[in-house]
């Protein structure tokens, strides 16, 4: 038995949508442990990213599908997104990956990234838990699948889920001069210091948290960005220097897939021909998620962000810049310094504490060595739940060969 790849285009609009989604429900159907996440962000979307969408047709059944997504941000590095398929037709999906392979070869990229969700990895661990927003959510097995398409494990996250402790207030941002306020969200000027300060200080440009970093933005827009912020409870904290440029933030939001699992329930009856429940129940339930939203009381950290100085006086250097190598930020040398990474989580964990979030999910690089701070910080608290392992998968293309695939012993 043997699939066929077919191609829908650059377009999910009309058949191609419904196509596109009856694949996802015929996966859902078969595997019980499925979940609809949420999802703010479409995966790559924009008028920088060009996107084909595949389907695998076998027996005249649609049983998968994926997309070849390149972003001319990202010109060297292609992407295989929205992949999913029925585990009894797992054997015949290799022209699937092949056929993504292909598409992206021909646009010039060097190698090739598996993307779930807005983390650039699938699941190795975890599947059938409620997964922390952002991160994918899928069998173990679709590593093999990629493996053996000549895909190699790249990098690794852990994420952890733990409540919060009580933490007092803490003057640690004083070391250094910084003072701490919210991003003015309808401030241009403010925005764009912010988007330039991710930029700069972001270590994995992949995982589509680097905004745009255009000239134009436009009031209007702040102005709608900032109604969704304050209904989602998305806080972003900035830190500014005593020149009164921003160096620092720091933000977290609310698990948002916590929020969908009465919604999967409705989905899934919805499913079964004999279960299925009506339409205006189904809206009903979908119409409820926004307000569960603000009652969430589990958080994802956004992440800390902290800007290596170039020019200051010796005295400020001796404060900031040396709390900055400390902490394993940007490429200064030499340890020391007054203030140590657990000053930064503290002073986040007191600031989820204070909006009435009560847990707390976080992800670690687990081969990034900076970030061992953060890992002995999260396992000090007791109650620490590991959540869920994901994988990075990069695909290296080698000469004119599209790959070789390993010999089966």
């Amino acid at each position: 038995m043997s699939g066929e790849v077919i191609s829908l285009g650059t377009s999910l609009r009309g058949e191609n949508g419904r196509i596109w989604r009856g694949v996802e429900k015929n996966v859902a159907r078969c595997d019980p442990n499925y979940f609809f996440t949420f999802n703010l962000n479409p995966q790559s979307s924009g008028k920088d990213v060009e996107k084909e969408f595949f389907v695998l047709l076998v027996d005249g059944d649609h049983v998968g599908r994926a997309s070849a997504a390149f972003n001319k941000n990202f010109w060297n590095v292609g992407f295989i997104e929205d992949f999913m398929v029925r585990e009894d037709q797992k054997d015949c999906v290799d022209p699937l990956i092949e056929r993504c392979l292909s598409t992206l070869k021909d646009k010039g990229v060097k190698e090739v990234m598996v993307k779930g969700s807005l983390l650039p990895a699938l699941q190795i661990e975890g599947y059938g838990e409620v997964p922390p927003y952002g991160c994918p959510h899928n069998p173990p097995w679709y590593v093999d699948l990629f493996e053996r398409n000549g895909f190699l494990k790249a990098r690794e996250w852990t994420f952890f889920n733990l409540k919060l402790p009580e933490v007092p207030e803490d003057d640690a941002l004083d070391h250094l001069g910084i003072k701490l306020r919210p991003l003015r969200m309808r401030d241009p000027k403010d925005v764009m210091a912010f988007n330039n300060l991710r930029y700069e200080t972001n270590a994995e440009p992949y995982m589509e948290i680097n905004p745009m970093r255009s000239e134009k933005l436009s009031r209007f827009s702040l102005f709608i960005g900032s109604i969704i912020m304050r209904f989602c409870k998305m806080k972003t904290f900035v830190g500014i220097d005593r020149d009164g440029e921003m160096v620092l933030f720091m933000g977290y939001l609310p698990d948002f897939n916590r929020t969908m699992v009465p919604l999967n329930a409705v989905w899934k009856r919805s499913l079964d021909l004999q279960k299925k429940g009506s339409v205006l129940s189904r809206l009903y339930s979908l119409l409820k998620v926004p307000f569960a939203i603000r009652r969430v009381k589990a958080c994802r950290e956004l992440g800390i962000g902290l800007k290596v100085p170039t020019q200051s006086t010796p005295g400020y250097l001796s404060g900031y810049s040396k709390v900055c190598r400390d902490i394993g930020i940007g490429s200064a040398e030499e340890v020391s310094g007054e203030m140590k990474m657990e000053d930064l989580l503290n002073y986040l964990l007191y600031l989820m504490k204070r909006d009435g979030y009560e847990e707390i999910t976080a992800g670690i690089q687990m081969d990034n060595l900076s970030m061992q701070p953060l890992e002995d910080f999260i396992k000090r608290y007791g109650g620490v739940k590991t959540v869920g392992r994901y994988a990075a998968l990069v695909y290296n293309f080698r000469g004119d060969v599209l790959h070789e695939r390993p010999t089966q012993v």
